[in-house]
């Protein structure tokens, strides 16, 4: 459950919406109650699938932002959001016990990266329009994102031209797809309003997903409550001997990760981020879905696994 601490944090509205959060969002959200009750029992890594995992009591704090776009909650500066956290002992995985709503993560994303979800985020963080908002922005960034992108894959996939159809699972405007394969049709898969580069084909409904050679997800798998549900559905897209790569934010490392989040050394910070990853956890998922690692490593401020399905 979600928890509460500093002084005169909340009207008495709010703290009612707060103990309530888990059977009913303050935005309207109204799950069943036997599938709220199934997500609050998790037993199991929604990573790897294992049931190795230690539940830490309040190990992670909510970001005001955060709060207020899913839950409709401000906090005061001097207050504290707390969450439960898990850590997966196969895997290394680390993320909420309880994992949130699709439902409620599109209060978050529904406008993501437009105007009125940066003027949102300013008011809570000042000054992020200046600096990450204009950084998401640059072309520049995009550009090198891509360069070492197809540097990276172009010491694995040896057949390029192979390559005909590529996705790009929520990928935005679909920028960052590598540029080394000259035959492929290139799509991406996005639910939110940006409109795709030139060149590229927009699906923002799944049942318009087909089938691809290769399909990537770049710094998409930090922001999924489900993860591995996730990944075993794109697979259905990807045909046999296609590569799928993925890359996620370099945040954490193996060295003493779970006697760091046990003791809360570690503290997980909830925002866009609702997940932390290791090059064990990429592995440990790639391995749960019987996918053959290509390759996996750190690059900078990254890491990034490819894998074939057999």
């Amino acid at each position: 459950m979600a928890n509460l601490t500093g002084q005169n944090s909340y009207s008495e509205s709010s703290k009612c919406q707060n103990m309530n959060l888990f059977r009913k969002s303050p935005r309207g959200l109204n799950q069943d109650k036997s599938h709220i009750q199934s997500l609050l029992n998790t037993s199991f890594c929604r990573n790897c699938g294992s049931s190795d995992i230690h539940v830490v009591d309040r190990g992670g704090r909510l970001a005001y932002f955060f709060a207020y776009r899913i839950y409709g909650i401000i906090v005061e500066p001097e207050a504290t959001m707390t969450v439960d956290t898990v850590f997966c002992r196969e895997c290394c995985f680390y993320s909420t016990s309880r994992p949130f709503l699709n439902e409620e993560l599109q209060c978050l994303y529904h406008d993501y990266r437009s105007e009125k979800y940066d003027h949102d985020r300013e008011v809570f963080e000042p000054g992020y329009t200046e600096s990450w908002s204009s950084h998401f922005k640059d072309p520049m960034v995009a550009e090198a994102r891509q360069a070492k992108l197809n540097k990276y894959l172009e010491k694995y996939i040896s057949r390029p031209n192979a390559i005909r159809h590529m996705l790009d699972w929520g990928g935005g405007d679909g920028k960052c797809m590598p540029s080394l394969f000259p035959r492929a049709k290139r799509y991406v898969f996005e639910v939110s309003s940006q409109k795709p580069a030139e060149g590229i084909s927009k699906i923002s409904i799944t049942e318009h997903i087909k089938t691809y050679d290769y399909i990537q997800l770049s710094q998409v798998l930090e922001h999924l409550p489900q993860p591995k549900h996730a990944i075993l559905d794109i697979l259905k897209h990807l045909r046999k001997k296609g590569y799928l790569y993925i890359d996620v934010p370099a945040e954490i490392d193996e060295q003493d990760l779970e006697r760091r989040v046990a003791t809360k050394q570690l503290i997980l910070d909830v925002h866009e981020h609702i997940n932390k990853y290791c090059l064990e956890s990429l592995s440990g998922l790639a391995r749960s879905l019987g996918l053959a690692i290509v390759d996996k490593r750190r690059d900078g401020d990254i890491y990034r696994l490819l894998c074939q399905k057999d």
